[in-house]
Order: C-alpha cells, then structure tokens, then sequence
C-alpha cells in the first residue's frame, strides 16, 4: 500500500550485456525487505478514508497506491499537509523523522455546495406556493383559467353521451330511444379537480320495472 520513494542503497540486480535487467532470488528478497522495512506499522480504512501510522528514520514521502482525487485531504499528527500527486496519478504526503500518523479523508467535491442549492431551492419551492395560495384566496378571478372550464366541460359532454350508449346497450329497443334521448337526465358525479366517475340516471324506466315485480 506505501513505502518509501527515495532508495536507499543500490540493489543487487545483474545485468545482462549491461541492458537487460534480470531479477535474481537475491534481488527479490532484497526488495520484499526494504518494502517491508517501509510499509506502515498499522493501517486502516472507514467510510471516511485511511489512517496509517508510519516510521521513517529522515523527513522523506510516504506513496499510497490510491489515486489522486481533488476530494482528497490529508493529515499528518493532526495537521493539514500537501498531497502530492506521484506516479502519474497516486498520492503521496511528506512526514519528518519518527513516528507519524498519516490520515485521508475524502468528501465528494461540490457535495456541500449542491446540498445548499438544493435546499435553497426547496424553501424558494415553498414559499411559491404559499404566496400563490394566498394570493388564489385574495383574487380568485386571477387564477381562474376559461379555457380548462372548458375542456372539462367537453370532457363531462363526452361522458355523459358514453354512460347512454352504454346504458341502452343493456335495455331492449323500446327502452334505448328513451335513454338515448335529449330528455333523459344523467347525471355524472364529479370532483373539484374535473374529474369523473361512474354515473346515474333519472328516468321512470326503474320506477316502471320495479312496479312489474
């Protein structure tokens, strides 16, 4: 996860033909030690960031394999440090000599900003709609709108005429030219907002029927 940078001894690798790198047993254990001589005493991670606790024998960097990102904030015993961009894209930080404690913490950036806007915008949302219902009580002729009345009123027209057709289509002839005509009342239950449901109709034919059981 982090080590030290700066190399502090040359390797044992051999060369071949002076351009060809070859890695020996011997090389590998060399690295595996200097990389474990480096790696942090503790490390670990939560829904915030890392903490690393790290010795260093000079002020040197500690790298961390973690990409860089502008949310990014890192501490060092408690005090705000530079995160400096390595490797083409990790993070790294300066301590002094000793013993440090490393801390990362990220934030999504604009988060804070965007959650401000947000809730700007729903107070302004509110106080719309306040002001507009105050205002809908104090003139309601300012908010009436001729043209929905009208599109309801075609609406209810269409109902009405579909609640005939469907009610003659369940009586007998004589009884269709009574219902389909201009003098039998239906009647369609409505709601403030325009909308309809069901319906019901005033004519003697029920009257007539229930007199014949």
């Amino acid at each position: 996860m982090l080590e030290n940078i700066e190399a502090t001894e040359t390797p044992p690798y051999d060369y071949d033909e002076g351009t060809t790198l070859s890695l020996t047993d011997e090389a590998m254990e060399y690295d595996c030690e200097k990389r474990r001589e480096t790696s942090a005493l503790s490390f670990k991670t939560d829904n915030h960031g890392f903490t690393a606790r790290v010795t260093r024998d000079k002020a040197n960097l500690v790298f961390f394999s973690v990409p860089y990102d502008e949310g990014w904030s890192a501490y060092v015993n408690g005090e705000p440090a530079e995160i400096e961009k390595v490797n083409a894209g990790f993070m790294a930080v300066k301590v002094d000599k000793g013993t440090s404690e490393i801390r990362f913490e990220y934030k999504t950036p604009g988060l804070v900003n965007g959650l401000m806007i947000t809730g700007g915008a729903c107070v302004l949302l509110l106080l719309y709609i306040l002001i507009f219902t105050l205002y809908s009580k104090k003139h309601p002729s300012d908010t009436c709108y001729p043209e929905g009345d009208m599109l309801i009123a075609k609406w209810r027209l269409e109902d009405r005429e579909d609640a005939r057709r469907l009610l003659a289509e369940r009586f007998e002839d004589g009884a269709k030219e009574s219902i389909l005509s201009d003098d039998a009342e239906i009647e369609i239950p409505h709601m403030e907002n325009g909308f309809s449901g069901g319906f019901k109709i005033d004519s003697e034919l029920f009257d007539d029927k229930e007199d014949e059981e």
